[in-house]
């Protein structure tokens, strides 16, 4: 009776061995345990006859072998040593396979801008109060990727941008009538032109329901392929109520101003900016500061005469120094629709 309780006791010991789950490792190593969690980042296990539970990272097991005769391949998987939350915010975005969650996405944003120009000298009058905006298109071709494994990322754009400012002239009195003086007068200044943002940082906020928001900061470079400057002349006469310069007007043109046409063309700046997305659309807020002078003025040598000074301006000769009286430098803010792809 003793040998038959025996044998009965080693018999089931083996049939409850051979009923253990199997865990793989990727070095060769097999583990006979009872698997109880499997996560992205581990796996908890316990060994025959003891409660302690165990957790091994899942990167270091190839598969595993249940006792219900199913496998669980883990050694195609790739990079899934991430973290809980992690892993929670990546199943927020992909449920509608979002761009937001691939490494690397391109985007189009398109809208408007607002512009404006802060001239660093009180003194500096003959522009008058410039303190409205003047509007402007703005659109960016981008491209984001991640860095690594984490929502910090990288990003450059090409695309069109503005600069310019309206200003309020005041009251000015004719030339040929001292004695009248109209109200009302203004003037505009927009330049049109290309920029490159070759170097952005951020970082992506992905949030549950398809929601997420960006935060980024980076630098641009700007050239301007066209100008324009319009409004009410600062030399009124009677029947002179309205005059509009643009670069691209040639000498003998009523469009041709020296002073215009010796705006500076270039820019350089930081940009900072936020977009709130839903899916693959966005809303972007960004703002935007050059830090080149573009308005110069040419200043006339103490040893010249009025008479050769304006025979060298209006002679087109353009030998003279040009200088920036005044800093000022521009800024503006974009409100722009986007799409990723």
């Amino acid at each position: 009776m003793k040998k038959f309780l025996v044998f009965a006791i080693i018999a089931l010991s083996g049939l409850y061995a051979s009923a253990q789950d199997i865990i793989k490792l990727k070095k060769g190593e097999e583990l006979p345990v009872k698997v109880l969690k499997v996560t992205p980042s581990y796996i908890e296990y316990t060994y025959p006859n003891e409660d302690a539970v165990i957790q091994i990272q899942r990167k270091k097991v190839a598969s595993i072998h249940y006792e219900s005769g199913r496998v669980e391949e883990f050694a195609l998987v790739k990079s899934q040593d991430i973290d809980e939350k992690t892993s929670k915010e990546v199943k927020a975005t992909k449920s509608y396979n979002s761009p937001l969650a691939k490494k690397q996405m391109f985007y189009v944003k398109a809208g408007m801008a607002l512009n404006k120009i802060h001239f660093y000298d009180a003194n500096y009058s003959r522009l008058g109060d410039y303190r409205r905006f003047k509007t402007g298109e703005a659109l960016d071709l981008g491209y984001s990727r991640y860095i690594k494994d984490t929502k910090f990322y990288w990003a450059a754009e090409l695309g069109l941008t503005t600069r310019g400012c309206y200003y309020d002239l005041g009251e000015i009195y004719l030339s040929d009538m001292e004695d009248t003086k109209i109200s009302g007068c203004y003037r505009y200044v927009i330049h049109h032109g290309i920029k490159v943002a070759p170097v952005i940082f951020g970082y992506r906020f992905l949030l549950p329901h398809d929601f997420a928001i960006d935060l980024r900061l980076g630098g641009y470079f700007a050239y301007y392929y066209a100008g324009k400057m319009a409004g009410t002349p600062y030399d009124l006469t009677e029947d002179q109520t309205y005059c509009c310069y643009t670069w691209n007007a040639k000498i003998d043109d009523e469009g041709w101003d020296p002073y215009f046409k010796k705006q500076r063309r270039y820019n350089a700046g930081i940009e900072t900016g936020i977009a709130f997305w839903y899916k693959r659309f966005c809303f972007d807020f960004t703002y935007n500061v050059g830090f080149v002078s573009y308005d110069r003025t040419l200043v006339q040598p103490e040893d010249m005469s009025d008479e050769e000074y304006l025979d060298e301006l209006y002679g087109y000769t353009n030998n003279l120094k040009w200088e920036v009286l005044a800093k000022n430098y521009n800024y503006n803010i974009q409100f722009k629709l986007g799409i990723a792809f």
